[in-house]
């Protein structure tokens, strides 16, 4: 086989087309000239094309697992940039929790009349809900950044984040805690209101 010939047959059995750079090396590596390849040599030519269609293939697969790679660092770049924002967001979320706290903590049903508890009350009612609003956002957001990331990083993400779902889980417990205690003082309100009637009645 000759140099087209060659390269007829690489396309046509390997689906593999040869640059004509590529047949001189071929017909050199075999020690057979720029006549071509003889019968005796054919094998030998058929494993040739075969190693350098597959340091082609290699060679591509390479390049696209570098690119893929790349790609990949970019996104966990930005995720983490996103993460720490997020994350420096909580501060926020625990002043706003903390008011709430402090709010209920201030108020001293046994020394307040009911009027006085129920603005007491509605006061830390308001607190409490844009608490429940900042926390409810702050895990949307985490959710958010989570939404829509691909299979192979799935996992890592997960691992990343997850100091997260523990701030938030955090934030949560304090919050039912808050909101039982909120439920007492309207409870202690009602008391009040009842029992100051009745004082009135009599």
């Amino acid at each position: 086989l000759d140099k087209k010939e060659i390269i007829a047959y690489s396309k046509k059995e390997f689906k593999f087309p040869l640059a004509d750079k590529d047949v001189t090396k071929i017909l050199k590596a075999l020690e057979v000239g720029t006549k071509g390849v003889p019968q005796s040599d054919f094998q030998k030519l058929k494993v040739r094309i075969g190693c350098l269609r597959e340091k082609v293939l290699d060679d591509a697969r390479r390049k696209k697992r570098e690119a893929r790679e790349l790609e990949l660092e970019g996104f966990k770049d930005e995720f983490k940039a996103n993460l720490t924002k997020l994350d420096e967001s909580t501060e926020s979320v625990e002043a706003e929790v903390k008011k709430v706290e402090d709010s209920m903590g201030e108020v001293k049903a046994d020394t307040l009349k009911s009027f006085e508890l129920k603005v007491k009350c509605q006061q830390a009612a308001a607190l409490l809900k844009g608490a429940e609003e900042a926390v409810a956002k702050l895990k949307a957001k985490v959710t958010e950044l989570r939404h829509g990331v691909q299979d192979d990083l799935k996992i890592w993400c997960l691992g990343e984040s997850k100091f997260m779902d523990f701030k938030i889980q955090g934030f949560e417990r304090r919050m039912a805690g808050l909101g039982r205690r909120q439920s007492q003082l309207e409870m202690g309100v009602k008391a009040k209101e009842t029992r100051e009637v009745d004082t009135c009645e009599k």
